[in-house]
């Protein structure tokens, strides 16, 4: 099973981030900037006016992929200071620049709105009982759902290689409903730590699979999240190890 998991990242730490650059490959069109990085010949001045004005609009709202492009268009117009006439060839950056840009744009960590003690049931009382109770409740809400979602890494990289959203989605409502129970779930308080690591892990996941799935829209921004998928992994270890341990010893 880990084996497998380990090579569904793989396929997404690869997948994503080549898939990023595609963003610049033969033309990229993010809002209202329209870039052929292959070299852009024949154009026109109008064309090179409306890349002009839409990387000097710092007011729009743009995504991840939109600022990549947007910081690219600023590279060109460097390049090519005189603009563009119809019997000119455009001057391009470089793979380093792009490269530069890329790794600017995805170095960000993803926001994630995590929870807090606040937002989870904590009990008074860190009996033996409330223990049992406790992990009892969790073990069977993990039945109920773990089916939906243990295959989370796999999904995603056939998403990455084949665009098969359906499962994702259906990942991602799942996720969304383990998440509500795990919220109205009543928490010892000697487990509160353990519990508000485990909301947050799968409010992670959840925030990257939803990336993923608008990376139609924003690529870069899917390719950041590729990244953070190996942290994902070694928490996800240990948090059944500490499952385990807080466990042993527990009839329930």
């Amino acid at each position: 099973m880990w084996k497998r998991t380990i090579i569904a990242v793989g396929i997404l730490l690869v997948g994503v981030v080549g898939a990023s650059w595609l963003v610049f490959g033969n033309k990229t069109n993010t809002g209202s900037i329209d870039i052929s990085i292959s070299g852009v010949s024949g154009g026109n001045d109008a064309r090179f006016a409306d890349l002009t004005n839409s990387v000097a609009d710092n007011n729009t709202s743009r995504n991840v992929t939109d600022d990549a492009a947007r910081a690219y268009g600023l590279e060109i117009l460097k390049l090519n200071p005189q603009g563009m006439g119809t019997d000119k060839q455009v001057a391009v950056p470089s793979d380093v620049v792009l490269n530069d840009i890329v790794k600017k744009a995805t170095s960000k960590p993803i926001p994630v709105s995590y929870f807090t003690e606040k937002d989870i049931k904590i009990l008074n009382v860190s009996s033996n009982s409330a223990v049992k109770t406790y992990l009892r409740t969790l073990t069977s809400a993990d039945e109920k759902n773990m089916t939906a979602i243990s295959d989370f890494y796999e999904v995603l990289g056939n998403f990455v290689t084949g665009g098969d959203s359906q499962r994702l989605v259906n990942i991602t409502n799942s996720i969304s409903s383990y998440i509500s129970i795990l919220l109205a779930m009543p928490v010892p308080k000697s487990l509160a730590d353990f519990h508000l690591t485990l909301l947050n892990f799968w409010q992670a996941k959840l925030t990257y699979a939803q990336a993923f799935l608008n990376k139609e829209n924003d690529p870069l921004y899917a390719a950041t999240a590729s990244q953070s998928l190996s942290a994902l992994l070694s928490q996800e270890k240990g948090i059944q190890l500490d499952f385990i341990n807080r466990s042993r010893g527990i009839i329930f």
